[in-house]
């Protein structure tokens, strides 16, 4: 029997009731709690394996201060979710619990709130059979709409908080407590929603079950990713060859099967250079290159002849943009706009990344552009970690993950869909290039990623990239973080560790190369100072230490523009 009679809870409705026809609610706010799936838990509702509760406020009325404690267990808050949201593991719990909330409003008013629940433990045990060609560095996660396989409060899923202990011989085990009834929907990644598990066809799995009194899944994963479509010829495109910058190579793909390329320093002395070959097609390298030279170079006797100019040491102007999709009316925007030295893609250049045909169609879409400037990419979550990323371009090292200098900037750029918490190859190369970035901190340096660790729109704050790499931009002095995936513009203030300061990290989401554009969820944040809903590109003038940035419209419009590292924004008529 709860110890919570009847009649002073319908006392206590019927006053609060009354205080807020009269405008004066004494509590503004209340208390839910969620078992693993998600599902509000009522008075003496059973609960397993991870509770979740949330102090909300009412509407109008905000939250300074909350707490909440169940049984002799304080709980911790977790950041920027809905009101102030505690998790509470049961795993050492079983019978009745209280969970007690207090909090206080911006208004000074204090109130408070109690919930009985039931703790009943479940094991979950999850088993993986995965084939033998899985690369043998990497864990299998399984993630889906449990809070202990990585959902978070508002029912989004997270690729990488669960990862299965592999036994050998391609099978993998997990296990974990969980709630009678709960509802368990899960996918299968190698740790990034571009990996996810499919059955022989080819399809994605996707698992539902029912939570009963025990519970075992097996699943059998036959691949991530199967080829499809056909590979076709390539015009060609650059990209930076080395770490110094110092190189650029050439790649393209024919059916002719080419021996040869004529590169020179005029275009009417040109000498034939012998080609190399992989599964990608047909490339060369050119080497011990100089600041401000021009090169011309043709792929075929009679074929168009193309040129590119490197930078001078201390001047580039480069371009960003990001989520084109195989889409080519913001990418021939730019190049009817810009002439630069150097292109950033924040990834997802198609939508899938093993259809060969939309291969074909991106490349075709930023060949006016990359036959001439070197076109450099962070993976998406739509190359899904296909193997033709690496067979199309030849970035330094040939790594998902890379960084390299170009004139007087440095560039980083990493794989926000492979692991890069600590420990991880990824993490290790990150803090190695970063730390040697620190001992000359004034030569103005960028990073790009597609997940984006500020963000206002559908997919919202990559809170792992934020609370594991923002750190580290930030104590390395990197001037601004690119990256996409929310289909939009925003651009935060400098900042360090979330809080507004001059000599902090810029973090610019530009993800408007021609996706379907995503709305802004939500009040604006303390942390965003422009977020527009815009078909863009990113346009950046490094001259010495000095940055400029402007963000420019499919139309030619600037409608942002500042300077870093001074941290000064001009806005006038262009953003406020």
């Amino acid at each position: 029997m709860s110890p919570f009679p009847m009649r002073p809870a319908i006392v206590s409705t019927m006053v609060w009731l009354l205080l807020s026809l009269l405008g004066e609610s004494p509590y503004a706010a209340s208390l839910v709690v969620r078992g693993g799936d998600g599902t509000i838990i009522r008075d003496e509702g059973s609960v397993g394996g991870l509770c979740v509760a949330t102090v909300q406020a009412a509407p109008g009325e905000s939250l300074i201060a909350a707490s909440v404690t169940a049984g002799h267990v304080s709980l911790s808050r977790v950041p920027e979710t809905p009101g102030f949201t505690f998790w509470w593991p049961t795993d050492k719990e079983s019978g009745p619990i209280h969970l007690v909330a207090t909090w206080t409003t911006v208004r000074g008013k204090r109130g408070s709130a109690t919930k009985l629940v039931r703790v009943r433990q479940v094991l979950l045990k999850i088993r993986v059979e995965i084939p033998q060609d899985t690369p043998e560095d990497r864990t299998v996660y399984v993630a889906g709409s449990l809070f202990g396989l990585g959902m978070t409060p508002d029912g989004r899923w997270r690729p990488r908080v669960f990862p299965l202990t592999h036994l050998g011989h391609g099978h993998w085990f997990g296990k974990l407590l969980v709630g009678p009834g709960d509802r368990a929907a899960m996918e299968f990644t190698l740790g990034g929603w571009g990996t996810k598990g499919r059955d022989k066809n080819g399809e994605k799995i996707h698992l539902v079950r029912r939570i009963g009194n025990h519970v075992e899944i097996a699943a059998r994963v036959h691949n991530w990713g199967l080829r499809r479509g056909t590979p076709g010829d390539r015009s060609p495109y650059l990209s930076v060859g080395d770490p110094s910058g110092a190189s650029v190579v050439m790649a393209f793909r024919n059916a002719e099967q080419e021996k040869s390329v004529w590169i020179g320093k005029s275009p009417g002395k040109l000498s034939s250079k012998r080609l190399k070959h992989d599964a990608g097609g047909s490339f060369y390298t050119i080497s011990s290159l100089q600041p401000g030279e021009r090169h011309y170079y043709r792929v075929a006797q009679n074929g168009p002849t193309y040129s590119f100019v490197m930078p001078e040491a201390d001047e580039l102007r480069f371009c960003v943009i990001g989520d084109t999709k195989g889409q080519s009316d913001v990418l021939a925007a730019m190049a009817a706009h810009e002439s630069p030295q150097l292109i950033l893609d924040t990834g997802d250049f198609m939508d899938s990344g093993w259809d060969e045909n939309q291969w074909n169609r991106s490349l075709a879409s930023s060949h006016p552009l990359a036959a001439t400037t070197p076109y450099m990419m962070a993976p998406g979550n739509h190359e899904e970690e296909s193997p033709i990323f690496g067979e199309v371009f030849h970035f330094p090292g040939r790594e998902y993950y890379y960084a390299f200098s170009f004139g007087p900037a440095r560039f980083l750029v990493l794989d926000s869909e492979l692991p890069y918490e600590k420990g991880s190859p990824q993490r290790a190369f990150a803090e190695s290039v970063l730390t040697s970035w620190r001992i000359s901190p004034d030569i103005p340096s960028f990073a790009v990623l597609h997940a984006p660790p500020y963000s206002s729109r559908k997919h919202g704050s990559d809170l792992s990239v934020r609370t594991e790499l923002c750190p580290l931009f930030e104590w390395a002095g990197i001037s601004i973080v690119f990256s996409g995936h929310d289909h939009g513009y925003e651009v935060t203030w400098p900042l360090k560790a979330g809080r507004r300061d001059l000599s902090g990290t810029v973090y610019l989401v530009t993800a408007g190369g021609g996706a379907p554009l995503y709305d802004t969820r939500g009040p604006k944040r303390s942390w965003s100072r422009l977020c527009k809903k815009r078909a863009h590109w990113i346009s950046v003038h490094v001259s010495g230490t000095n940055i400029t940035v402007e963000a420019i419209a499919r139309d030619g419009e600037v409608f942002d523009r500042f300077s870093r590292p001074s941290g000064s924004f001009i806005s006038g008529s262009l953003a406020h």
